[in-house]
C-alpha cells in the first residue's frame, strides 16, 4: 500500500532470503537448493542448471563450509574498487576449521551457464573473508574481478567445483542502491550498513569504516538536503555541500570536481579559490534562477536516494557519500578524527560539526496494515521496532515527550497513529504514520492526511500563506501509496468564499520525491504536485471545472494542457472532511510530462486582466496585437511566437462553457518544445455554465489582455479559418450538449453515495444541490449549441451557407 523505505522492506524480505546467504547446511552436492516455502515470495524457484557432461568427482566436503555471507548488487557509494569504480561485489567466508583452496572453483550468475568465471589459485583460511568484485573486468591477480556483473533486479548465483559439482546456489531479489544483503546471527537482513571483508556485526561495521576511509585532502564535511532555514537567495532555499581542507597545505579548489553522477564525475568544477588548511567552503546545489555571487552546482540533491562524488585533479576520488533516508532537519557529514560519515540532528554551516551517529533508527512497523475497516467498530494495533517507541493519535509529530508504547493500542474510532523509534547511539528517523479508518466504507478513493492539527486549522482559519508538512495515504481499492508532502492553501477569492478550502500538495525530494502513481488511469505516473480541490457541492463548483477539463481532454485533437481530476473522500487525522477532487497542478514538471520538454526550460505565466510584466511574453504579445494581418507573412511570424492551435482551442472551449472568470485566470507557458512558442493553458472553470447561452462576450473585452489579443487576431483570415476548423473538430469529437450532459450525469453518479454526508458535514442543503444539478443539466440544451455556433460565426465572419456546410446542425 505504501511506498516503502529500505527499513520497511527489511521485515518483508528477510524471511525470503534466510536461505539465500550463508548457511552451509542448506548446500547440496547432488542437486540445486530446494525452493523456499511458498510464503518466501522474494526467493524465486531456481531452474536446474545444465550438468557437466562428464560424471563429476565426489565433492570435497570442506567446500561446504564456504559461505556467501554478503553481497551488494547495486554498489553506488559503498566501496570503490582499485580503479575508483563502484563495482558490485560478493563476500565469501570460510566457516570451517580447515583451509579451503579456491583455485578452479566456478562462479556464475546464470543457471544455464555454470562455468562463467573460474577462481585463480587462492587459499581461504578458517575464519577468513574474501571480497570478489563482480565488475565484468575479469581479473585474477590482486583484487579479484569476475567476468560478469550482478543484476540490481535480482538473479541466481552458483558456486561449483572445478569438475562442475554444485557447492551452493543462491537467489536474491532487487534491494536498492547501496543495499547489502547480509547473513547475520539474527538471520538475513537488508542494510546500507555494509561490512565487506568484515563480520556482519556492529564491530565489523566499525572496523570496515576505520580501514576503508581513505579520503583525500578535500572532504565532504557536511551535506544538507531539503534546506529550509539557511541562506535564502534567488527566491529559494538550496541544498548545500560544505567542503573542508583536511590537509596541512593550501588547496586550489579549481583542481576538484563535484558530481552526483558516477559516470560523469566532472559535472561541476569548483571555482578558483584557495582553501587554507582547516578552512570550510560552501557549495549550493540546484540551478539558480538568476546570476549570483554564490557558488552553485547545476544539480539538486535527493534524500530519497542520491550520491556525491568529489574528484581531484588526477581523476581520483577525494571523497564520496551516499544520501539515503535523511531525517527531516538533519545533515550528514564528518567528525574530525573519526572514520566514516555521521548523521547530525543539528546543521552547522560554517563551523565544525558536533557529535553525531553513524546510523539512523528505522521507523516502527504496525500490525494490522493501515487502511479502511468498514465492519470494525474497534481495532487493536501493535507497534514494533528498536529502542523506545513514542507515538501520538491526534496528528502531532511524536517526540520524546509523547506517549511511550508499552503494549497494543486499542482504537474505538478512526485514528492516525504517528510513531518514531528512539535508539541509543542512533539518530531518530522520521516519524511514520498509519491511518486506521473504522466503520468507513467508500466507493471513491480515500485520502488520509496526517498533520499537526493546530497548523491545519491555522491554514484553514487564517489564510496565513504558511506551508506545512504532512503524511499522505491514498487508498484506492487494492492499490494506493503513502508519501510525505508539503501543503498550503490554493486559489484566490475561493480562500475567503469557500469553507471547504482547496489545498496544493507538493512532493519534495526530502519528503520522498515525486509521486509515482497512475492517479487518473491515463498511464502517467509521476507528479510533482497535485491539488485537493474543495468548493461548495450545492453550488456545483465541485463539478464545473472537472467537467470542462474532462470534455477538453476528450475532444481536443492536441493536448489542451488542462488539468485531469478524479473525486475522492478526504480524512484529516482520522476525521471525515467530505468530498474533494484530486486534480493535477500546473508546474514545470506538468508541462514537461505533457509536451516532452525539459522542465528546466519551462516558464509558466499567471496573467490577470492587464498584467504584461514578463519581458519575453510582452514582446511577443505586442507584436501580435500590432501586426498587419493583411500581409500573410505577419500571421506566419505570429504563429512562430504563439501556438495558434492552442489559442483556438482555448477560445472555443471557454466560449462553449461561457466561463465568466477566464480573463482573470489566464495561464500561458513556454518551453523548449515546439520552438519555444507560447501556449495557452485551460484553467479554472468554476464560474462557468451559468446560463443556457454560450457566448464569447466576456472574452472579447477590448481593455483586457486576452480580449485585445483575440480582437487583433480577428483581423487575420488565417486565424479565423483556424478557429472555424477547430470548432468543427471539437463539435465532431463530442463538444455538444448531449455528450456534455451525459458526462455531467456520469460525474454526478460517481459521487451520489457521498453527497449527503458531504453536504451535512459542510452545512449545505441537499435540496439546493439537487436544484443546482438540475439547473445545470437544463442549461446543456440544443440552444447552447446554437448560441455557440452563432458566437463562432460572428467571430470568424462566416456566412450562413458556409456554417451550414461545415456544421450540419447549424440553424
Amino acid at each position: 500500500m505504501r511506498k516503502k523505505s529500505l527499513n520497511k522492506r527489511i521485515s518483508a524480505l528477510c524471511l525470503a532470503l534466510s536461505c539465500a546467504l550463508g548457511c552451509a547446511a542448506c548446500a547440496s552436492s547432488e542437486e540445486p537448493v530446494a525452493p523456499p516455502p511458498a510464503e518466501s515470495a522474494a526467493l524465486a524457484e531456481t531452474p536446474a542448471p545444465a550438468e557437466p557432461a562428464a560424471t563429476p568427482e565426489p565433492l570435497d566436503e570442506r567446500l561446504l563450509a564456504l559461505q556467501l555471507t554478503e553481497l551488494m548488487p547495486a554498489n553506488e557509494s559503498c566501496l570503490p574498487d582499485e580503479d575508483g569504480d563502484f563495482s558490485d561485489w560478493i563476500e565469501l567466508y570460510n566457516g570451517g576449521s580447515e583451509a579451503i583452496e579456491l583455485g578452479g572453483l566456478w562462479l556464475s550468475d546464470s543457471p544455464r551457464s555454470w562455468d562463467k568465471w573460474q577462481f585463480p589459485a587462492r587459499t581461504l583460511e578458517p575464519g577468513e573473508y574474501l571480497l570478489v568484485f563482480c565488475s565484468g573486468k575479469d581479473r585474477h591477480e590482486g583484487k579479484l574481478h569476475t567476468s560478469f556483473s550482478l543484476s540490481g533486479k535480482g538473479e541466481t548465483l552458483s558456486l561449483r567445483s572445478a569438475s562442475g559439482q554444485l557447492v551452493w546456489e543462491r537467489s536474491y531479489e532487487a534491494a536498492g542502491d547501496d543495499v547489502a544483503l547480509q547473513h547475520t546471527p539474527d538471520g538475513c537482513v537488508f542494510t546500507r550498513e555494509a561490512t565487506p571483508g568484515y563480520p556482519n556485526t556492529p564491530e565489523g561495521r566499525e572496523a570496515f569504516l576505520r580501514d576503508s576511509d581513505r579520503h583525500g585532502a578535500l572532504v565532504l564535511q557536511e551535506v544538507v538536503v531539503y534546506n529550509d532555514d539557511f541562506s535564502w537567495h534567488d527566491g529559494d532555499f538550496y541544498d548545500w555541500v560544505e567542503l573542508k581542507n583536511v590537509s596541512d597545505a593550501p588547496l586550489d579548489l579549481s583542481a576538484y570536481t563535484l558530481s552526483d553522477k558516477a559516470d560523469e564525475r566532472t559535472l561541476f568544477r569548483l571555482p578558483a579559490v584557495t582553501l587554507r588548511p582547516g578552512e570550510l567552503f560552501l557549495v549550493y546545489c540546484g540551478k539558480t534562477k538568476s546570476p549570483t555571487a554564490y557558488c552553485h552546482a547545476p544539480f539538486a540533491l535527493s534524500a530519497a536516494g542520491d550520491t556525491l562524488y568529489l574528484t581531484d585533479a588526477d581523476g581520483k576520488l577525494s571523497d564520496y557519500l551516499g544520501l539515503y533516508d535523511l531525517p527531516l532537519g538533519s545533515s550528514v557529514g564528518r567528525v574530525d578524527g573519526e572514520p566514516g560519515f555521521f548523521y547530525f540532528a543539528k546543521r552547522t554551516p560554517g563551523t565544525d560539526n558536533g557529535t553525531g551517529c553513524h546510523s539512523v533508527a528505522p521507523p516502527p512497523s504496525a500490525e494490522p496494515a493501515q487502511g479502511l475497516y468498514p465492519d470494525a467498530q474497534s481495532l487493536t494495533v501493535t507497534l514494533s521496532g528498536e529502542g523506545t517507541i513514542y507515538y501520538t493519535t491526534n496528528g502531532d509529530l511524536p517526540t520524546a515527550g509523547s506517549k511511550v508504547y508499552t503494549g497494543p493500542i486499542e482504537l474505538d474510532a478512526s485514528t492516525v497513529i504517528r510513531a518514531v523509534c528512539c535508539v541509543d547511539g542512533k539518530l531518530s528517523g522520521d516519524p511514520v504514520s498509519y491511518s486506521y479508518l473504522l466503520g468507513c466504507s467508500h466507493k471513491l478513493p480515500v485520502v488520509s492526511m496526517a498533520c499537526n492539527p493546530f497548523q491545519y486549522r491555522l491554514i484553514l482559519d487564517t489564510d496565513t500563506g504558511s506551508i506545512f508538512t504532512a503524511d499522505l495515504s491514498f487508498f484506492d481499492g487494492e492499490n494506493g501509496f503513502q508519501l510525505g508532502c508539503r501543503y498550503k492553501l490554493h486559489g484566490a477569492s475561493s480562500r475567503s468564499y469557500w469553507s471547504k478550502k482547496t489545498m496544493k500538495l507538493n512532493f519534495k525530494n526530502r519528503l520522498g520525491g515525486d509521486l509515482h502513481y497512475d492517479l487518473f488511469g491515463d498511464g502517467r505516473d509521476e507528479y510533482h504536485s497535485i491539488l485537493l480541490r474543495g468548493g461548495f457541492t450545492s453550488g456545483m463548483l465541485l463539478f464545473r471545472d472537472s467537467l470542462a477539463s474532462l470534455i477538453a481532454n476528450e475532444v481536443c485533437p492536441t493536448d489542451p494542457l488542462t488539468l485531469n481530476s478524479r473525486y475522492c473522500v478526504l480524512y484529516v487525522n482520522g476525521k471525515y472532511q467530505g468530498l474533494y477532487a484530486i486534480r493535477e497542478a500546473y508546474s514545470p514538471e506538468y508541462v514537461a510530462a505533457h509536451t516532452g520538454c525539459d522542465p528546466e526550460s519551462v516558464k509558466i505565466l499567471r496573467i490577470n486582466a492587464r498584467d504584461l510584466s514578463d519581458p519575453g511574453f510582452s514582446e511577443s504579445y505586442n507584436y501580435l496585437i500590432g501586426a498587419d494581418y493583411s500581409d500573410p507573412a505577419s500571421y506566419a511570424h505570429a504563429a512562430e511566437l504563439f501556438d495558434m492551435e492552442s489559442l483556438a482551442q482555448w477560445l472555443c472551449l471557454e466560449s462553449y462553457f461561457c466561463n465568466t472568470d477566464a480573463v482573470g485566470n489566464l495561464r500561458f507557458c513556454q518551453s523548449d518544445a515546439d520552438g519555444g512558442k507560447w501556449r495557452t493553458m485551460l484553467f479554472d472553470f468554476d464560474i462557468s455554465l451559468g446560463s443556457s447561452a454560450a457566448n464569447m462576450d466576456s472574452l472579447l473585452h477590448d481593455d483586457e489582455v486576452i480580449g485585445i489579443l483575440l480582437n487583433a487576431l480577428q483581423q487575420s483570415p488565417d486565424f479565423r479559418q483556424l478557429t472555424l476548423q477547430t470548432a468543427a473538430t471539437l463539435m465532431r469529437n463530442g463538444l455538444n450538449h448531449e455528450h456534455v450532459r451525459e458526462t455531467l450525469e456520469a460525474l454526478a453518479a460517481q459521487i451520489e453515495e457521498e453527497v449527503a454526508s458531504d453536504l451535512h458535514w459542510w452545512g449545505e442543503n441537499v435540496h439546493d444541490y439537487r436544484a443546482g444539478l438540475e439547473a445545470t443539466l437544463t442549461r446543456l440544451s440544443e440552444q447552447r449549441d446554437r448560441n455557440w455556433l452563432r458566437a463562432i460565426q460572428n467571430y470568424v465572419g462566416a456566412s450562413d451557407e458556409e456554417m451550414q456546410r461545415i456544421f450540419s446542425d447549424f440553424q
